[in-house]
């Protein structure tokens, strides 16, 4: 009897078991798999505008979008010290949108907390493919970033890397630069007039978060979010932020946003997630992708 009553038991906990196991398999394969994404931004950013300085000039370089640059040769110089000579070239990058910013993953949230926003660029010099530097303070790069109406508190800042994510900083002596430049953006009729002291990234910015407030948190029970870009859009202060290890930056509470999450398969098929929604409080968000084309995706964007 003993025996028996033992085989039942021993055969029920090998069927629990297996039971488990086998709803663990399903819900593993069951998951949507995502190729890089990266590839797909890539196709989608904003290129890189070339030109090329033969002479003097009084300038401006004009950017497709009406960024304006005036940069001296007299205050270029190669990373040892060395002067240079015509021709050298200048490299522009625009981003004034989310969807622009969201293709370059080039979000406006430094490590001090969030940023309001009114565009970035990206700025460089090379000389026979050498990339240059600006010289220490007196000399300074100007800028002019359109807008058609401008705050009066938006400062400059510097992006950089940050254990291999984007940061940005108003801290010259912290990137190694002397300071002396005036720091703030001056609001004029067309836009932001700003001393540039430092050539790469470039924002106009000011500082809006810290680093309390509330987060969201993703998963999902549908998708592998592994490899899907999930972004976060603040319209109030256009701050677009990335989400790294599904856990979102700290945001003010009661923050308006807009959730986008993006995955692609390898087949090329498109995918999305959105969602807006004010956060009152720490909030899992529960993605559930579903297949979208590239033009209404692009739509999605733009609309942001």
């Amino acid at each position: 009897m003993k025996k028996s009553i033992f085989i039942v038991l021993s055969v029920s906990v090998f069927v629990f078991l297996a039971t488990i196991s086998c709803k663990k398999d399903r819900i593993e394969k069951s998951l949507n798999e995502y190729g890089n994404l990266n590839d797909y931004l890539n196709t989608k950013k904003q290129a890189e505008q070339v030109f090329v300085i033969d002479s003097g000039g009084t300038g401006p370089i004009i950017g497709n979008q009406g960024t304006k640059i005036w940069i001296a040769k007299s205050c270029l110089q190669k990373p040892n010290g060395d002067t240079i000579t015509w021709p050298y070239i200048v490299k522009l990058v625009e981003l004034y949108t989310p969807m622009d910013m969201i293709y370059w993953q080039m979000p406006t949230v430094s490590s001090l907390g969030i940023l309001e926003t009114d565009g970035e660029i990206r700025l460089r010099a090379f000389k026979d493919n050498v990339e240059l530097k600006l010289k220490p303070y007196p000399c300074y790069c100007l800028v002019e970033m359109p807008n058609n109406a401008p705050k009066n508190y938006m400062k400059v800042f510097y992006g950089f890397e940050n254990s291999g994510k984007p940061d940005w900083t108003t801290n010259l002596t912290q990137l190694g630069v002397s300071p002396g430049v005036n720091p703030w953006f001056l609001a004029t009729d067309t836009g932001y007039v700003g001393q540039i002291a430092r050539l790469g990234w470039i924002g106009c910015d000011s500082l809006v978060g810290s680093t309390s407030g509330v987060k969201l948190n993703f998963v999902s029970t549908t998708d592998n979010l592994e490899n899907v870009g999930i972004f976060v859009f603040l319209p109030t202060t256009k701050t677009v932020m990335q989400v790294y290890n599904m856990k979102s930056t700290v945001m003010p509470s009661g923050s308006s946003v807009k959730i986008i999450c993006m995955g692609i398969k390898t087949d090329g098929i498109l995918f999305c997630y959105y969602q807006a929604l004010s956060v009152t409080a720490n909030t899992e968000i529960e993605v559930e992708m579903t297949e979208i084309t590239d033009a209404n995706l692009t739509t999605l964007l733009q609309n942001l």
